[in-house]
């Protein structure tokens, strides 16, 4: 089973705005000691910015990098099933061990239609986590559909990120054995107390450490430690989300040294009071810059 703290990584561009291979390796390593897995290839990663070629590069280099010391976890949803599946293919292919794939967006398909677009990905043979962001995907699954991809032999969890709790507290109410993932930063501890085994999160890829022992400490029952340190990171990451992700963190990673600010349009820098309300979020959770 893959839980406890995945962060999902930003994708590093050198100015010309190619693949920053120095700044991915850099990246990885920065999380190989503290974090349980590493997601690529998704929102956070630009990867609607990413070309055929550039997706493939992008997961052949974190592989590469990780020489198979955490899971890598590739997303490949898109709207379309057949280019999921082909996306799907290709991350195994480029060694991936499990992917996580988006509920199918803009087209609003029916919910029958989208239990058939996630069981046809069995033929590929990789454990899947699937990404559920109505705010995104314009499409919000009820927990009966929830539950019955959840039942598809390889699907192994759900990163909920719909907002609240609803739809987490319903599904589990029902079947406990489901493995939820936080997919809200904001709301991690309320999340891990419904049930979650862990976070594919934004802000992992500035906080490994810290992260990861927020989750730690709350599923070796020490709650209160717990909160108390995510009490202390919340006002950072409230500020990583002032503007669309991953403007903000992308822009914070380059604070830390970690890679350069370049992000591709439509996605820009942050405004220069969000850029200032980040340093200073940094400053205070006392993460070196």
């Amino acid at each position: 089973m893959i839980k406890g703290s995945l962060p999902a990584l930003i994708t590093p561009f050198n100015s010309g705005g190619s693949i920053d291979e120095k700044a991915l390796n850099r990246i990885i390593e920065s999380h190989i000691e503290h974090s349980d897995g590493l997601v690529v290839c998704g929102t956070t990663g630009e990867v609607p910015a990413l070309n055929r070629d550039e997706y493939h590069e992008v997961i052949r280099l974190s592989y590469h990098f990780i020489q198979k010391r955490l899971p890598l976890i590739v997303g490949c949803g898109t709207y379309s099933t057949r280019e999921t599946v082909e996306r799907a293919k290709i991350a195994k292919k480029e060694g991936a061990d499990a992917l996580l794939v988006i509920v199918p967006y803009y087209i609003k398909a029916e919910e029958r239609g989208i239990i058939q677009h996630y069981a046809l990905l069995q033929e590929v043979g990789l454990p899947v986590i699937v990404y559920h962001h109505p705010n995104r995907t314009g499409t919000r699954l009820s927990p009966k559909a929830i539950l019955e991809i959840s039942k598809l032999d390889h699907i192994i969890g759900i990163k909920e990120a719909s907002g609240s709790l609803e739809i987490t507290k319903r599904v589990l109410s029902i079947d406990p054995a489901i493995n939820i993932y936080a997919g809200d930063d904001a709301l991690l501890i309320d999340f891990l107390e419904a049930g979650a085994i862990g976070s594919i999160s934004v802000t992992g890829n500035i906080l490994p450490q810290e992260w990861s022992q927020i989750i730690r400490l709350f599923q070796r029952g020490e709650k209160e430690a717990a909160n108390k340190k995510f009490i202390s990171h919340k006002k950072l990451v409230d500020a990583l989300f002032i503007e669309s992700n991953p403007q903000g963190v992308k822009y914070a990673a380059s604070l830390l040294g970690l890679c350069g600010p370049t992000m591709r349009l439509p996605l820009v820098k942050p405004l220069e009071k969000t850029q200032q309300r980040i340093k200073e979020e940094l400053n205070i959770c006392h993460v070196n810059s």
